[in-house]
């Protein structure tokens, strides 16, 4: 009996962690393409200005700083996650609870209102960017 409870639960946390995985993977991408973004953005904003074209871009800048500052304390929530699931995988003493299955939703929710902050970011850009 509890050597199937012991098999299950390391399927289960093996999935667990590969998911936390992905995830993690997942944020690191975008942040990076994030950072890129922001970079080519504020070079634009300055050539924008250079040519006389005076937009409201603090709104942006401001929008791009709190997406990446979001996903920042996700992969920093990911990161922690992993190591403890790394932990109990390798047999530690490391006690968790129902709760990792709520903060799994927290995460996944998390997650989306990422992604919908992002688009919502970038169509907002691409109306605020005229066409040179």
């Amino acid at each position: 009996m509890y050597k199937l409870i012991d098999a299950t639960l390391s399927a289960e946390l093996h999935e667990l962690y590969l998911e936390n995985i992905e995830w993690l993977s997942e944020m690191l991408s975008m942040e990076d393409e994030m950072k890129i973004f922001k970079k080519s953005f504020s070079e634009w904003t300055i050539k924008s200005i250079a040519i006389g074209l005076f937009l409201k871009t603090d709104g942006v800048q401001k929008g791009i700083s709190a997406l990446l500052e979001k996903r920042s304390h996700l992969k920093e929530m990911l990161q922690i996650r992993i190591k403890m699931i790394e932990q109990l995988m390798a047999g530690s003493d490391v006690n968790i609870g129902l709760e990792i299955v709520g903060e799994d939703k927290i995460i996944i929710s998390e997650i989306k209102s990422i992604i919908e902050d992002d688009f919502i970011l970038r169509h907002h850009i691409s109306n605020l960017i005229p066409i040179i």
